[in-house]
């Protein structure tokens, strides 16, 4: 392949941010038709250098390019964004039913979840794959926070001696939580970053609302059962169901601006009405400022991607399969 098309496809896959097999088929149409004006440039008798030059003209700069060939590929059909909605509409009927707080549910949903995003993982990695590792993250990242004294105490009695013997029995099946937990949540992020930063995004938004939630029914624990561990549990499903909404439209919107867009609103309105749920006396200048905070969290896989591209360009391009 010559250097020109080499580079210039290039540019266009680092913008391409469609599913692998896509992306390669594309490239393949793109790389037949670009050999073919060339062909057709040096039978006119025009020099090779100039023929190569003049056919990536035709075919215009590679950002144009790649924005109209995501425009007219990355739309999934329904039974994809029905796919990718699942795990928010499983969440929005756990809180619904109040069916978290029974572990037989909660532990059949968390299995559903390992086990789709397991074998969506194994098989070619699609794009809703994220959207169902987001709650397996938010599942071992809860079991880690809440297993934090039992690691404390473990720690407490190796380090000084302070504690139960027995606390160190707890450490070993912790510390392969915490590792799994770091583990899964750096290679998704990654594996998300680099296929599309608004995956990312959304692999990572429920984050967030989740942890506001969990961090304040854990504070009532202690009280129960004089306090009510449902009272946010309305406006958790909503929340929920809303990011399921917003699922969908990412995977059926072709234009990328609406989907950032859709994202990126939802996320901070969703966070607001959390923390005001949960915070009620919150004024609306410290909602807006968790509104800000929330977009910023999701915002931040765009920076990572744009740092990365500048610290490393052509990091992310793999070999050609031309």
């Amino acid at each position: 392949m010559r250097p020109e098309i080499r580079s210039y496809l290039h540019e266009v896959r680092a913008r391409l941010n469609l599913e692998p097999q896509t992306e390669r088929r594309v490239l393949d149409e793109l790389y037949s038709h670009l050999s073919e004006k060339i062909t057709e440039l040096e039978s006119s008798g025009r020099p090779a250098q100039e023929s190569v030059r003049e056919a990536l003209d035709c075919f215009g700069s590679p950002r144009l390019v790649a924005r109209l060939t995501y425009e007219a590929f990355s739309r999934g059909s329904w039974v994809e964004a029905l796919i990718c909605a699942q795990p928010h509409l499983i969440a929005t009927a756990l809180f619904l039913t109040h069916f978290w707080r029974r572990p037989v549910f909660l532990a059949a949903s968390v299995a559903l979840l390992a086990l789709t995003t397991c074998l969506a993982w194994l098989r070619g990695k699609p794009n809703w794959l994220f959207s169902w590792a987001s709650y397996l993250l938010i599942s071992l990242l809860v079991a880690a926070y809440i297993s934090r004294r039992l690691a404390g105490q473990a720690l407490s009695y190796l380090l000084s001696g302070d504690g139960e013997p027995s606390a160190l029995w707890a450490l070993l099946p912790l510390g392969a939580l915490y590792a799994l937990s770091f583990w899964l949540l750096v290679a998704t992020t990654s594996r998300a970053l680099r296929r599309d930063w608004v995956l990312a995004s959304l692999l990572l938004l429920p984050l967030p609302i989740t942890g506001i939630w969990v961090f304040n029914v854990e504070r009532l624990y202690p009280l129960l059962p004089l306090a009510d561990p449902h009272r946010w549990d309305a406006a958790m499903a909503l929340v929920f169901l809303v990011l399921g909404v917003v699922s969908a439209l990412i995977v059926r919107l072709r234009q990328r601006v609406l989907k950032v867009g859709a994202l990126l609103a939802i996320g901070g309105v969703g966070a607001a009405a959390v923390a005001h749920s949960v915070w009620g006396e919150l004024s609306l200048l410290a909602l807006g400022a968790v509104g800000l905070l929330v977009l910023g969290f999701a915002w931040s896989p765009a920076l990572l991607k744009a740092r990365r591209e500048l610290d490393e360009p052509g990091a992310d391009d793999e070999e050609l399969s031309v």
